[in-house]
């Protein structure tokens, strides 16, 4: 039985009263007024969304949105393979979640309950005028939105959405791709990269990233001894996370060097004195923005390319400086001014 909830229901046929199974404790992607988030300590059942996996395919996605495991009182958003949040609620303060600004309004929609005892732990929202319809669902983006349907346009209309950016969302783009809040679509491949799985890109899963054009020297010829693998500068951007200090190196050509030395090295940054490198995927790469003509913020990250593939993006540079940046000179001079998608490679090979 659908109940106009929206909470499909199996009871026994005996006796109504008793409820067998219920879709509010599987609730996929979306939750609606009235049902739980979070564990009933009883039978061990852990209710959370899931995002799906693209805009038509309702399989499993890659985005989490559930109570924090470790025991705190707060929701988080996660990958869904991992527990470390690229979002947090803050904790529940008897009241509202502290990084929720939004529940302190005047003007919600709904009101959260938390509800933590001996059997359960949840939270739950409830409309404050019922005759309003509104969810909140996990989507492909990996963000937490919440709808309301409007019976005016008759459609939903989104009225909260957290993270704020959406290149706040670990891994949107996949491997070696950059991600810019700016644009849409807000993923790019990186120069030398061209998109892994157009047809997932086209449904708006863009998980899968992209991958090499031409391979690394050190790939297909099995040796690092005498690699004509280059480095491909990226300027201005916010580097990925978690890369491995290196403290001997005391030049950018020591760090160069210690990156090519190992195959499995694809990138290296030289900032402060210290020495960084990533090995295997890149991830979580964002372009930040320029004021005017002054670009004070970010770094450069410098991206092992095959040779082939330097000489023509290097080319591609400078070409476009020349007929396209004359009126940023200062850019110019430092290679810094835009410069056309990597998949120009494609035609070039």
């Amino acid at each position: 039985m659908l109940l106009s909830s929206g909470n499909l229901i199996l009871t026994d046929s005996s006796n109504s009263a008793e409820v067998l199974w219920q879709s509010f404790d599987h609730p996929t992607d979306t939750l609606f007024s009235g049902a739980k988030l979070g564990w009933d300590k009883v039978t061990g059942l852990n209710r959370k969304l899931v995002s799906w996996k693209n805009l038509i395919g309702p399989a499993t996605g890659v985005y989490c949105h559930r109570l924090d495991p470790s025991g705190v009182n707060q929701l988080l958003l996660t990958p869904l393979n991992s527990s470390i949040p690229y979002w947090s609620s803050g904790v529940w303060n008897n009241k509202y979640f502290l990084s929720i600004a939004e529940m302190t309004s005047s003007n919600q929609v709904s009101n959260t309950t938390f509800v933590h005892n001996n059997q359960e732990k949840y939270m739950v929202f409830n409309l404050v005028d019922e005759s309003m319809v509104t969810h909140f669902a996990v989507d492909i983006s990996g963000r937490l939105k919440q709808s309301i349907w409007l019976e005016s346009s008759q459609d939903w209309t989104m009225i909260y959405a957290q993270p704020k950016l959406q290149c706040d969302v670990y891994a949107i783009c996949g491997p070696f791709t950059i991600c810019n809040d700016n644009e849409l679509p807000y993923c790019n491949c990186m120069e030398g990269f061209t998109i892994t799985s157009p047809e997932d890109w086209e449904l708006e899963d863009r998980t899968s990233g992209c991958s090499r054009i031409t391979l690394l020297e050190c790939i297909s010829n099995k040796s690092t001894t005498h690699t004509t693998d280059k480095f491909y500068s990226v300027p201005y951007v916010e580097l990925p996370q978690n890369a491995p200090k290196v403290e001997a190196p005391a030049s950018p050509n020591e760090c160069a060097q210690i990156c090519l030395n190992n195959c499995s090295c694809m990138a290296y940054s030289f900032n402060d004195e210290k020495c960084s490198i990533w090995h295997n995927e890149l991830l979580n790469i964002r372009e930040l923005q320029c004021s005017g003509t002054t670009c004070s913020i970010g770094e450069t990250l410098n991206l092992r390319v095959s040779a082939k593939d330097f000489h023509i993006l290097t080319n591609n540079r400078k070409e476009i400086c020349y007929w396209s940046c004359n009126w940023c000179r200062h850019f110019c001079s430092r290679f810094m001014c835009t410069f056309s998608p990597g998949n120009d490679l494609e035609k070039q090979k």
